[in-house]
């Protein structure tokens, strides 16, 4: 639904598609970089994270 409004919004209806194929690729390189410093962070410096 966001793509379809953020299509709508720089007049490329029926676009969909391609922006969604050029974001994509970008989109799994964000979360696996999150999901890497995530990793760091619970596991090689453990103390950063706050236990009960």
């Amino acid at each position: 639904q966001n793509l379809s409004v953020g299509a709508a919004g720089v007049n490329k209806v029926g676009a969909e598609g391609d922006i969604f194929r050029r974001v994509i690729r970008y989109s799994l390189i964000l979360t696996a970089a999150v999901g890497v410093v995530a990793m760091i962070e619970a596991y090689v410096i453990p103390g950063i994270v706050p236990t009960p």
